[in-house]
């Protein structure tokens, strides 16, 4: 009796382990069988049988403002070599490609013009100055067809392309394309931070500055100050005040003049880094001191902020899409990216470069899960993106709606602390703050 049901139970561990090999032999990794059988050949452009090219199109060097988009640059460079550390994509290496557009209208034009004929796809793209996109959606695939080259960008600025057909962001753009032909058109924007800085203060009120070289840069800096009072911070005069990128300190003093006369207690700075930099010392020159909230975006998020403004920058507020740099023990995504970037390049504008190369793989991975490893296609790869909906790059980056683009609802807030970075809120390490509610919606006419 017992050899018999020692026997049925080999007999039943045989059958089993004759499943979970039938398992492991039908799917290896995500792919399957017919996908393992397959060698790596030519096809797609950019795509040949030993790497995946794609393009990392940025602004850097130029005059007014040199280095702009290096830590994207940085960051897509830095998942290449982890990516290739890890056995590469679809069974080859990912090679990138860096195409500098120069804070430059025709650069970046040619840009789309190189990359379309070289390679797989943009991505981790960061352009101002990108108004024509019809090189970029016309773009044919190796059979002729214009399917448009795929663009996953970080930073998107000018209508054209923010709601160009063939791009999706991991930091969606305020527009709602939609509207985009609309004499008063949708804007959507996060900024969940305003919510909490009601919740700690009484009665703020205030301003808003914001760069006013581009109609497109004014607009985005008009839509927040608008979703500032939405969110419930009502804001004086008014309100939005306008600034060239390239101002020099004294053109803001009208600016704290202003603030000091209204004793406004929020201000609120679109600007970059070192041009709030330059705010918060004209408004000590000039003695402003109602002040309660400094707010500022992830542009104040960095070392450089903190080395340029010494103690004119104390309690600093910037709210992040992406996890801080110091909570590298809390995510893995986080701490891999640190790893390869390097901590002395490593900011929270290269988190985004590094989820849009997150995103690219995963959008590879699901493609030759589907269609083997020569399934690869620029066509399938914008089919995947537009069915991407919560996409989070393994936790650094604020869930997102990548597919709809559209702007998530999650933050977190960093303060200026005796002159380091610390989070207020979530207080929890690794998380964000995620509410509808954080979001706005602005009506804004031409």
């Amino acid at each position: 009796m017992q050899s018999r049901r020692w026997l049925a139970k080999v007999g039943l561990i045989v059958k089993v382990g004759l499943l979970a090999v039938m398992v492991v032999a039908t799917v290896v990794a995500g792919v399957p069988v017919a996908a393992q059988d397959e060698k790596p050949a030519a096809g797609e452009i950019g795509v040949r049988a030993d790497e995946i090219r794609v393009a990392v199109v940025a602004d850097v060097e130029n005059p007014l403002s040199p280095g702009q988009f290096q830590s994207q640059v940085d960051a897509m460079r830095a998942y290449a070599e982890y990516v290739n550390d890890n056995g590469g994509i679809a069974g080859r290496d990912l090679v990138i490609d860096f195409i500098d557009s120069r804070l430059n209208p025709d650069e970046a034009r040619n840009a789309t013009i190189t990359a379309c004929a070289e390679d797989l796809a943009m991505v981790g793209t960061a352009v101002v100055f990108m108004n024509n996109v019809d090189d970029m959606v016309g773009c044919v695939d190796s059979k002729g067809s214009p399917t448009g080259v795929p663009d996953i960008n970080t930073f998107s600025q000018e209508l054209a392309h923010q709601c160009s057909p063939v791009s999706y962001s991991v930091s969606p753009p305020q527009l709602d394309c939609a509207t985009k032909d609309d004499a008063t058109k949708t804007y959507r924007t996060s900024l969940g931070q305003v919510r909490y800085y009601v919740s700690q203060h009484k009665d703020l009120h205030g301003i808003c500055v914001g760069p006013s070289d581009l109609k497109s840069t004014e607009i985005t800096g008009r839509v927040h100050c608008e979703a500032v009072r939405e969110l419930g911070i009502p804001t004086d005069g008014e309100g939005f005040f306008g600034v060239s990128a390239r101002a020099p300190q004294s053109a803001l003093t009208p600016i704290i003049v202003a603030a000091k006369a209204d004793d406004v207690t929020y201000l609120y700075s679109l600007a970059g880094y070192q041009q709030v930099i330059s705010l918060r010392k004209e408004a000590k020159l000039q003695g402003l001191d109602s002040v309660e909230v400094w707010d500022c975006s992830r542009s104040c998020y960095s070392d450089e902020f903190l080395e340029g403004g010494g103690a004119d920058v104390e309690d600093q507020y910037s709210f992040l899409n992406t996890l801080p740099l110091d909570e590298t023990k809390q995510n893995k995504a986080l701490r891999t990216y640190v790893k390869y970037v390097g901590k002395d390049k490593a900011d929270a504008f290269g988190e985004t470069g590094w989820a849009a190369g997150v995103l690219f793989h995963q959008v590879i991975d699901e493609i030759v899960d589907a269609d083997g490893i020569n399934g690869i296609t620029r066509a399938r790869i914008l089919e995947e993106l537009s069915k991407t909906q919560d996409f989070d790059a393994g936790g650094l980056l604020a869930t997102t709606n990548v597919g709809k683009r559209m702007p998530s609802d999650c933050y977190n807030l960093q303060q200026v602390q005796d002159g380091t970075f610390v989070r207020v809120h979530p207080k929890k390490p690794g998380t964000f703050d995620c509410n509808p509610k954080n979001v706005a919606t602005v009506k804004l006419a031409d």
